[in-house]
């Protein structure tokens, strides 16, 4: 029963699809390092339009689509080498919280991470922290003469 966000950018502006058309977006965040064949790709595509169809009212989802592209796993490792195929970074589980990657490079002097790769997290607020953090740790090592 995974999360999704749906946006329909379209309806508040009109250069995203052709007229009289809309453009559906589905957000399906996934966990790092998830491995998924092309059948488990398409069925889990499935339950998402049917959960939409349940949940929305509406009936057959897929015969109102017009255009369809998945964007996936192999895609953010070709496009963005992005860990694991994660557009999000590591989960907030136990063990990718633990070793998720801290603010500062422990091999490159003065080199600083920020993002919802590195610690604390995913999502805008932890992002927002990430660079507070980051931040503070820059401001701190300058201080202290470490630049």
């Amino acid at each position: 029963n995974p999360s999704f966000y749906i946006s329909s950018p379209s309806i508040i502006d009109n250069s995203v699809a052709p007229q009289g058309n809309e453009q559906l977006f589905i957000l399906i965040p996934i966990s790092a390092g998830l491995k998924i064949n092309e059948k488990d790709k398409f069925d889990f595509k499935d339950k998402i339009y049917r959960t939409i169809e349940e949940k929305m009212g509406i009936s057959n989802l897929k015969n109102l689509i017009d255009f369809e592209k998945i964007f996936e796993v192999n895609d953010f490792i070709n496009y963005y080498n992005s860990f694991q195929g994660t557009a999000l970074g590591p989960i907030h589980n136990l063990k990718q919280t633990l070793f998720r990657p801290k603010n500062k490079s422990k091999k490159i002097d003065n080199l600083y991470y920020v993002g919802g790769y590195v610690n604390p997290g995913i999502g805008m607020p932890m992002v927002i922290a990430s660079a507070i953090i980051t931040y503070k740790k820059i401001l701190n090592d300058f201080k202290n003469g470490k630049f």
